[in-house]
């Protein structure tokens, strides 16, 4: 009797977590189809039950006023309770307000704190700007060998035309460099970039 009570229960659980994946996928499908208004309707109740991507998503949406009237702190709302779950790329964005004061008080450690958060989860945008708060001295002693380190990883994780900038961005930034630094940042890489990574800065 107990074993199919028990699976009774474990399907009981699995159906409402399948049930909201399904409503994030029509979301995402509503959103990419420019069903903004659908989208926001199918968002809304994930965001309030708090799925992080749903979060980020209607962060995102409101922020273009996509759906939505445009509206710069109820995205920073939804982006701050989506990245204070682990949400990589509202952890980047939230490093990006802080760093331009966007909606916010212009704050570099935050903006360190988010960006290093989202770096270590390999997110390219908040690796390169890590890289650019380490080698401005912005919210942090300046440090080549942390810019660089970043600059590098960026680099390597980044796609398409952002592949092509960041790259530049590093080429850049080696000459700064000698070469003891440069062979530094590249161990760092290499611990940084380990399952789990360690040694990141």
């Amino acid at each position: 009797m107990k074993a199919p009570l028990l699976m009774l229960l474990a399907l009981l659980c699995v159906i409402p977590a399948q049930a909201q994946k399904n409503t994030l996928l029509q979301a995402q499908r509503a959103q990419q189809a420019g069903d903004f208004a659908i989208a926001v309707q199918l968002y809304l109740p994930l965001a309030q039950a708090g799925d992080a991507d749903a979060q980020f998503n209607l962060a995102e949406m409101i922020d273009e006023g996509e759906g939505a009237l445009e509206d710069e702190r109820e995205a920073l709302k939804w982006y701050q309770l989506s990245a204070a779950q682990g949400h990589a790329e509202a952890q980047a964005t939230l490093g990006a307000f802080f760093a331009s004061g966007r909606g916010v008080e212009q704050d570099y450690v935050q903006a360190l704190k988010w960006d290093r958060l989202a770096a270590a989860q390999g997110n390219a945008r908040a690796q390169f700007n890590l890289s650019w708060l380490y080698e401005m001295a912005l919210g942090t002693p300046k440090d080549l060998v942390g810019a660089f380190l970043w600059a590098s990883l960026a680099a390597s994780h980044a796609v398409g035309k952002q592949k092509d900038v960041y790259k530049r961005s590093l080429d850049a930034l080696a000459p700064q460099l000698n070469a003891e630094q440069r062979k530094q940042a590249k161990e760092l890489e290499k611990l940084c970039s380990a399952d789990p990574p360690s040694g990141c800065r």
